[in-house]
């Protein structure tokens, strides 16, 4: 999408310069009087206004990645100019073997994530990371566009090729490589081996191994096991591979997955009140309070929202959390893996529209196995009791 801005109105008023996208600016006479003058015969000079981001580097050029492996490139969004710059968008055009990492959010081939207007001050930089994970052997090139309103886009070229000498098993676990215990039973996560190839014919035959407390379900035959985990542990998972032509592939380099017998964050509430009553605990991702706060969808999670769009992979280590009760007069939120360097919000709603009473709620918040933080507070219907925040790697909770 194009951008332009307002450069100049002659008129009797003056407005303030405002994006615009090309062929869509018109006004009428009664638009126009809203300023407080007649436009009717205003001449609207449309401009487009050069980005103030420069990219450091603009042209990735990766060369040779062996298929099965990753690389990954920061570039440096500097702001040139004197004025401040904003990003609310940011798009990968081209190869999906090209995604990028912003603000805590994956953006991948084909798609755009909208920011709500990210700050750049003049001489001041952000972060875009450029991770290249190829699927398919081959040369591949991307175009990486960085959008703000009211400048042009700033663009990024990644290319290179992805090479594949030998049959090759890549195993990957859908649900990441850590994953929290329940108090009693098993735990089942997804592997795939999908991604394994082989430069001459087609993967015809797959073997899992798994070292640990857990069994591979169905079989260890199928190109997607579910890995049926029975106690916490460290977990290690092989893969080998035959294509069409009876060429075996070497056991891939383990992938290992640590179940653990406790969440990084677990936040309960229990309640007393009138028949009916339906308290909820929120938790709150930081990037909550730049949209929606504890009703955002994409990073607040409660019981009706249990999979917002939080990061899953490194740096920014998170598993989506999963509301762990459903039980009368209780309600939680279990986090198996955190990322260990921000804070958390935690509230909890009485959202009771039909004013049954007040309630008498006790939360409490345990990190990575101990109790940091009780308190017992009285709510009334349509109450947010917004309560602190957990961080993590300190093991506190601070109130509020």
């Amino acid at each position: 999408m194009k951008r332009h801005a307002i450069l100049s109105i002659i008129a009797a008023a003056s407005l303030t310069a405002a994006a615009c996208q090309a062929g869509d600016t018109h006004y009428d006479e009664q638009q126009l009087a809203l300023v407080g003058a007649d436009f009717a015969n205003t001449e609207v000079v449309l401009a487009e206004v050069p980005s103030r981001l420069a990219a450091a580097p603009n042209d990735i050029q990766l060369g040779a990645i062996a298929y099965g492996q990753s690389a990954a490139e920061l570039v440096f969004l500097i702001n040139t100019s004197d004025a401040v710059a904003t990003i609310d968008a940011v798009s990968v055009v081209g190869s999906d073997a090209v995604r990028v990492r912003f603000m805590g959010q994956d953006v991948l081939a084909g798609d755009t994530a909208l920011f709500e207007s990210v700050r750049v001050d003049p001489g001041a930089a952000v972060v875009v990371e450029i991770v290249i994970d190829p699927t398919t052997q081959g040369a591949f090139e991307a175009e990486v566009r960085v959008d703000g309103i009211g400048q042009a886009p700033t663009t990024i070229q990644v290319a290179g090729a992805a090479t594949l000498d030998a049959i090759t098993a890549i195993p990957t676990s859908l649900e990441g490589t850590r994953v929290a215990m329940p108090t009693t039973g098993h735990v089942d996560i997804h592997l795939d081996g999908r991604r394994s190839a082989s430069p001459d014919a087609a993967i015809t035959h797959y073997y899992w191994t798994v070292a640990g407390d857990a069994e591979l379900l169905p079989s260890p035959y199928v190109p997607s096991p579910t890995l049926r985990i029975y106690g916490p542990g460290d977990l290690t998972v092989r893969l080998a591979v035959t294509d069409a032509l009876g060429t075996d592939s070497a056991f891939s380099a383990p992938l290992t997955i640590t179940a653990t017998d406790h969440n990084d964050i677990k936040v309960e509430v229990t309640w007393q009140g009138p028949q009916g009553a339906d308290l909820d605990v929120h938790l709150a991702h930081r990037y909550a309070k730049r949209h929606g706060g504890y009703d955002d969808p994409r990073w607040a999670c409660w019981q009706d929202n249990p999979q917002p769009f939080w990061p899953t992979d490194a740096p920014m280590t998170v598993a989506a959390p999963l509301p762990f009760s459903a039980d009368a007069n209780h309600d939680g939120i279990a986090l198996a893996t955190a990322q260990s360097d921000i804070a958390y919000d935690v509230a909890v709603r009485y959202p009771d529209t039909a004013l049954r009473g007040d309630a008498e709620a006790t939360l409490t918040v345990t990190v990575r196995g101990e109790l940091v933080y009780t308190e017992t507070a009285t709510l009334s219907p349509g109450q947010t009791w917004d309560i602190g925040a957990v961080t993590p790697s300190e093991l506190t909770f601070e109130a509020r």
